[in-house]
């Protein structure tokens, strides 16, 4: 396995390239992939009940190309950020996190994915995940986002 560029949040809360001096880090695990993920803007469904009237629709411009037609990266978990913090915006935010890893076991990078969603406090979600690979050890991720969207890795 090459890796990937690291991404990382910073001292911010923004996710941004990990450097050591003036290295670029790479990432071995899947960290990255899950950052890009969960924390990337999926195109949103026309029908969305989260979308408020008129709101764009965001998205991955590079979506247009996907090798598998309709494939979309990253979550809706964006559209929620508007919501109040109730049980079942919680449920909807874990499902739309296991739905944008889902692509790890379809392409075979894990096989099972246990994903949590909580409300660690006010105007935060908490997510944290799982992900069985074969022939190899569980990775543990936990990320918490804030309502305004800064991200803080856990």
């Amino acid at each position: 396995m090459s890796g990937d560029l690291a991404i990382r949040p910073n001292a911010v809360g923004q996710l941004d390239l990990a450097f050591a001096g003036p290295q670029l880090l790479t990432d071995e695990g899947l960290t990255t992939a899950i950052i890009i993920s969960w924390f990337s803007d999926r195109l949103a469904d026309e029908a969305s009940p989260w979308l408020a009237q008129g709101m764009d629709r965001r998205g991955w411009w590079c979506d247009a190309y996907a090798p598998i037609p309709g494939d979309k990266i990253g979550s809706g978990l964006w559209q929620l950020m508007r919501q109040k913090q109730i049980e079942p915006v919680r449920v909807e935010a874990e499902e739309m996190a296991r739905e944008a890893v889902q692509w790890m076991i379809e392409d075979k990078i894990a096989t099972q994915i246990e994903v949590t969603a909580t409300f660690p406090a006010r105007h935060w979600l908490a997510l944290s995940g799982v992900f069985h690979r074969p022939n190899r050890p569980a990775l543990s991720h936990h990320f918490e986002l804030s309502w305004e969207g800064t991200v803080h890795a856990v």
